[in-house]
């Protein structure tokens, strides 16, 4: 009987440990993703930012529920149409321009950078058609908002979710004019300007400025390059901090900034290393320990209710397209 026992043993599939681990991670990274979709954002209850975090992550797709019950919106149109802050709605119109209202020194309550909003329409593929409700007998559409955003530009500022925004929304290499300035301005001359700040200047351990730079590198490559000499440079500061995140990540795989290690952190800089290359370029083992870490991270904030849900979900947006890649690559 015993020898009949080993001998089914032996028929059983055997998988190395390297398989087993892989499949281990990646159903724990689905149970993570599942938990976040799980999570039901009522209105009222989470800011504006953190819905916008929402429709980064999820696209079009993600909703918003009312209050009580399971009554929803699209996300998008409830941002666009009814959000509000302090009482007010968030975007305001004057001599034709469209503003999204200011809350100050307050992060996470409307938009934390200049245009963020319009980079998450941009890349969830919200059309320019789209309406924005100023008040009850005044409306304006998503263009409106991409055009003020091209006249205010401003070099000095903070220019990485403009840079996004322009890159996805304008025909590459479009040219326009802004007031007071001696030549005009295009996504690529943008991008110089952002390379010419000091680094240490940028929020967030510069995460929105190497997102903008890899979002524009890949965009560039879909459209014949950018100048050698810029296309090098970008890829320089692009590998630079790649090394440095690698060095700088711990024992268990987090990634800190000023050796104070998030979940956000984490999240802000994975978003843009799964853009800043090809995957065979951005997929090295450190890689796979900062999302094996992040996951298990997730899942624990979950369960302690303590993480921002703007957190989660840009954590979510990382997983999901890490998933996407790593699973779907043959080998």
């Amino acid at each position: 009987m015993k020898t009949l026992a080993f001998a089914f043993l032996l028929t059983l599939p055997f998988l190395p440990a390297s398989q087993d681990r892989e499949a281990e991670d990646r159903a724990q990274m689905e149970r993570s993703i599942d938990g976040i979709k799980e999570i039901r954002v009522r209105m009222g209850a989470e800011t504006p930012h953190e819905i916008l975090r929402g429709i980064f992550a999820f696209g079009k797709e993600f909703r918003v529920y009312e209050a009580e019950g399971d009554t929803f919106l699209p996300a998008v149109g409830y941002l666009l149409e009814e959000a509000e802050y302090k009482g007010k709605r968030i975007f305001r119109e004057k001599k034709g321009d469209v503003f999204v209202i200011s809350a100050g020194r307050e992060r996470g309550q409307v938009q934390d950078l200049p245009d963020e909003i319009l980079m998450v329409l941009a890349l969830a593929g919200v059309g320019l058609d789209e309406k924005i409700v100023i008040s009850k007998n005044k409306e304006v559409t998503v263009k409106d908002l991409l055009e003020t955003a091209k006249k205010r530009v401003n070099p000095s500022r903070e220019l990485s979710c403009t840079i996004v925004a322009l890159a996805k929304y304008l025909p590459w290499g479009e040219e326009w004019d802004i007031p007071r300035a001696s030549r005009k301005l295009t996504v690529e001359r943008l991008l110089k300007a952002s390379l010419q700040k000091n680094p240490a200047a940028y929020l967030d351990d510069g995460a929105h400025h190497l997102f903008a730079l890899s979002y524009v590198l890949r965009k560039a490559g879909e459209e014949g390059g950018l100048p050698p000499a810029l296309e090098k440079l970008v890829k320089s500061r692009l590998s630079q901090r790649r090394n440095r995140l690698k060095s700088q990540q711990s024992a268990d795989g987090g990634l800190g900034f000023l050796g104070v290690r998030s979940l956000e952190t984490s999240a802000l800089h994975l978003n843009w290393v799964l853009i800043s290359g090809p995957w065979e370029e951005v997929h090295q083992p450190w890689v796979d320990r900062a999302f094996r870490r992040m996951s298990l991270d997730v899942a624990k904030e979950i369960k302690r209710r303590k993480a921002s849900y703007g957190t989660l979900t840009l954590a979510a947006r990382a997983l999901l397209r890490y998933s996407g890649l790593r699973y779907s690559q043959p080998g």
